[in-house]
């Protein structure tokens, strides 16, 4: 038997957008605040595997999500294409040679600033879930005034899992670098992966274990199928570690563990589950 189970894979603690992230920009006078302003180039990277989220066998790479962050700078109301790319590499990002393996365009203007986008693209890249993937967003550089615009990924401070990454011929950062690299560690970038992955009979009663709140403050619950058994359940910090919080009537309690994210482990008779859980 085959089920679907589609499903959004973020390395961001929120979801929320405070700020457009940090990108290079361009200002030809060197002077605030008078009208010349606007973006220069700008690619965004971060790296998805799907088996690190849970996920086994072939996973469908349907498309990317961010938040828009739009500024009208001239006040022409333009309508700009950009384009959201995937991509894998023969070795571990932001190492070795990247092959664009899908690409979509999107129209972006002022009356998107705060919009979730969600770009499908034309068909699923179709990988095996243990392949890193390379989502990207490439801003073109906009044409200067009187139609200049600043558009950018949303971003906020609340913690991440994994790094972002940029490149910017305009600045010189000719290689994906991470945002810490450039002293800004605490933008954390909203870029996503939407996927879908087709799951057997076993994979789809895991697919049912209900953990919740997530985010969580004191206590998390834990529902198992009738299906299933469980057999082990464990709460881990990011270094592999084992945390002391206890898995008690179908309970969690957390209070005594730091504000972060973690690794949730439910082995049962179905299998092994893994899920990221973020503790307020």
């Amino acid at each position: 038997m085959g089920m679907y189970a589609q499903q959004t894979l973020s390395h961001s603690v929120s979801q929320d957008s405070d700020t457009g992230t940090v990108a290079c920009a361009s200002n030809p006078d060197q002077q605030p605040n008078t009208g010349d302003e606007g973006i220069s180039d700008n690619v965004f990277y971060r790296t998805y595997t799907p088996s690190d989220f849970g996920f086994s066998g072939d996973f469908d790479a349907m498309g990317i999500a961010f938040v828009a962050e739009f500024t009208d700078v001239a006040g022409s109301n333009p309508t700009v294409t950009n384009t959201v790319r995937l991509f894998t590499s023969d070795q571990a990002f932001p190492a070795g040679t990247l092959t664009e393996v899908a690409s979509k365009t999107f129209d972006v203007s002022a009356a998107d600033d705060g919009v979730l986008f969600e770009v499908m693209f034309d068909s699923p890249v179709v990988v095996d879930a243990s392949t890193e993937l390379i989502v990207a967003v490439d801003i073109v550089a906009n044409p200067g005034p009187p139609n200049n615009y600043d558009f950018r990924i949303g971003a906020n401070d609340a913690g991440q899992d994994s790094p972002s990454y940029l490149t910017s011929t305009a600045c010189g950062l000719t290689s994906p670098g991470t945002f810490a690299a450039i002293n800004f560690p605490d933008n954390h970038l909203i870029l996503n992966l939407i996927g879908e992955t087709t799951l057997n009979t076993d994979n789809f009663a895991l697919s049912q274990i209900s953990v919740y709140p997530n985010p969580v403050k004191e206590s998390l619950n834990i529902d198992l199928p009738l299906s299933l058994e469980l057999k082990s359940v464990g709460l881990f910090d990011l270094l592999g570690r084992k945390t002391d919080a206890n898995f008690i009537d179908g309970k969690i309690n957390v209070t005594s563990l730091n504000s972060g994210i973690y690794l949730l482990k439910i082995e049962t008779t179905g299998g092994l589950r893994t899920q990221k859980i973020i503790i307020d």
